[in-house]
């Protein structure tokens, strides 16, 4: 699944309703969150800051 998907799925759960209430939650630039919400690559360090800023681990987890 793409980050973008799993971001938007975690704003809607979280009911983080825009990029800017998620720049505050997280400290990551709105600029940066919708580079990541439009499918661009991002660096893993933002992708975690931005699921940390809503209480949120991601994983990876091998399918076997």
């Amino acid at each position: 699944m793409k980050i973008s998907k799993l971001l938007k799925t975690a704003m809607i759960e979280k009911d983080v309703k825009s990029n800017r209430q998620l720049s505050q939650l997280s400290g990551v630039s709105e600029s940066v969150i919708q580079t990541v919400l439009a499918g661009n690559n991002a660096k893993i360090e933002t992708v975690v800051n931005l699921f940390a800023g809503m209480n949120l681990q991601i994983s990876y987890v091998d399918k076997v």
